[in-house]
């Protein structure tokens, strides 16, 4: 594994870690930021049931994952069946960073390569992966470590969206709430209490299934 701490004096070619990287694209927040994009700091989250994935083109859709390259449960399964080409990329940014990715974010653009499956490409939509637990299954971390990785990987991931410019809406699930076992009222409480940089704030869609 890549030393995620190696500087450019180390070797130029090294990429930075993707916590630290501030090298994306800059743009101005959308239409999507909550009150006045310029100075909004906060997120606001709305509740309501439907199909996270049935989003218009450039929706920011957002999961809580682990570390180790794997969305074989949960809705990161279903992730993974409407995403191959986005779970491909997340595969191999753990593998290069693996434990180190803990509270960071990713934030994955639309597949559009020759290889991207048609489905994917029309859905046209970003994958934003937080890391909040290192390992998945009976080594997931604990409910305190989880919410200690939420609010910088939640930081991360706005900084990141913020930087891109090209993120129209976002939605996410109960994220730590399947898998993890993490009441979504704690997750809740950690995500609207976050004070982010000026202009990041967003209005976040938590998309449940009906009778879930």
């Amino acid at each position: 594994m890549d030393n995620p701490n190696a500087t450019e004096e180390d070797d130029a070619a090294t990429p930075k870690h993707p916590a630290e990287d501030h090298s994306s694209a800059t743009g101005k927040p959308t239409s999507s930021d909550i009150a006045d994009p310029s100075t909004s700091t906060k997120i606001s989250l709305t509740e309501s049931t439907g199909d996270i994935f049935s989003a218009a083109p450039n929706t920011l859709l957002i999961h809580a994952c682990n570390c180790q390259g794997t969305w074989n449960a949960g809705i990161a399964s279903a992730f993974k069946s409407h995403y191959p080409a986005a779970y491909s990329v997340y595969q191999a940014h753990c593998k290069k960073w693996g434990h180190s990715l803990l509270f960071s974010a990713l934030l994955i653009p639309p597949q559009t390569t020759s290889t991207t499956r048609s489905s994917e490409k029309d859905r046209n939509h970003f994958i934003g992966c937080l890391f909040t637990s290192a390992k998945k299954g009976k080594g997931k971390g604990s409910v305190e470590s989880i919410l200690e990785a939420t609010g910088p990987a939640m930081e991360d991931l706005a900084r990141k969206v913020a930087e891109d410019g090209k993120v129209e809406e976002v939605r996410m699930c109960k994220i730590n709430s399947g898998l993890f076992r993490v009441p979504w009222e704690r997750t809740k409480t950690v995500i609207e209490g976050l004070d982010l940089e000026q202009g990041q704030g967003k209005e976040i869609k938590v998309i449940t299934l009906e009778g879930k």
